[in-house]
């Protein structure tokens, strides 16, 4: 199996703790309040695709996501001027072709949204393909305005399955 970084960008099973450590140490809540008045947007995105029932050190690697997910969540929901929002992909389609469009915002960017996300959170199942691309793409349209700093949190273990190159979206 290649590591996430390699040619193939198969994901180690440590890269979504890795990813996730990285977005945690990087934004802390005193940098984030120290920002201009300007809002500060973090959309989740997560993989729900099948592979995320698969174990990954003794824990299925979606309870693993939904945890750190949480974590941060709980972590950012009381900063001001910072919302929050939470996209799946995978969740409610099966595993074939014809859903790679499988991508659903299933909760948008609103005030006090943080227990309405975490309750998506504990509803995602493993299920689907992963059409990364496709909803990295929809993700731009889930942004009330670009007057703001943006940044989408991509939590996944996997492969683009359906021919997208999220690289160059």
């Amino acid at each position: 199996m290649k590591h996430f970084f390699s040619n193939t960008y198969m994901a180690k099973p440590a890269a979504i703790i890795f990813l996730l450590i990285i977005f945690h140490i990087g934004l802390s809540p005193k940098m984030l309040q120290a920002q201009d008045s300007k809002k500060t947007r973090f959309l989740f995105l997560l993989d729900c695709s099948g592979s995320m029932d698969n174990k990954m050190n003794g824990q299925q690697r979606m309870a693993v996501a939904q945890r750190i997910l949480n974590r941060m969540v709980d972590s950012l929901k009381s900063i001001p001027n910072v919302e929050l929002a939470f996209r799946t992909y995978g969740l409610h389609g099966s595993r074939t072709e014809e859903d790679c469009k499988d991508t659903k915002l299933e909760v948008g960017f609103y005030k006090n949204n943080s227990a309405a996300i975490k309750e998506k959170v504990a509803q995602s199942k493993p299920n689907g393909t992963t059409p990364i691309a496709y909803s990295l793409t929809q993700c731009a349209n889930d942004f009330p305005n670009a007057n703001a700093h943006n940044f989408i949190i991509l939590i996944t273990d996997g492969l683009e399955e359906c021919k997208g190159d999220p690289c160059a979206v």
